[in-house]
């Protein structure tokens, strides 16, 4: 599969992996669950931290560093990004709110620094 179309399937892939129908769980539950596949995410891409967490599931790799990498990782943050925007904010509690805009200021980081560090840049290139 050509680098390409692996980026640009790989969001739309995780879209759909993890999509509950929204009628299905309340706004919290739907909260919830993406903290806890956004968690599960991390702790696949990054198996040397999963192991710093004696959490042993993904010992037998090592991080992937290369651009298409990276290229895939910067899609899952947008793809988690607006899988969270689209969790209504007033209606959770206050509690979860905070926990919200948290998780969306550490997700605008990420892509934002991808951006300055210009692997967004070289991503695109790939694309090309």
């Amino acid at each position: 599969m050509c680098l390409s179309l692996r980026t640009t399937l790989a969001p739309a892939l995780l879209a759909l992996t993890f999509a509950a129908p929204a009628s299905a769980q309340t706004a919290a539950e739907r909260l919830k669950t993406l903290f806890e596949q956004q968690w599960e995410n991390t702790l696949r891409e990054s198996p040397v931290f999963s192991t710093s967490l004696e959490d042993t599931r993904y010992n037998d790799r090592l991080s992937d560093e290369g651009l298409a990498a990276e290229a895939r990782r910067l899609d899952s943050t947008r793809v988690f990004l607006a899988r969270l925007r689209a969790i209504p904010r007033d209606s959770l509690s206050r509690q979860d709110q905070i926990n919200r805009d948290i998780m969306e200021r550490s997700l605008r980081d990420a892509i934002e620094g991808a951006a300055l560090s210009g692997l967004a840049a070289a991503a695109r290139l790939l694309e090309m």
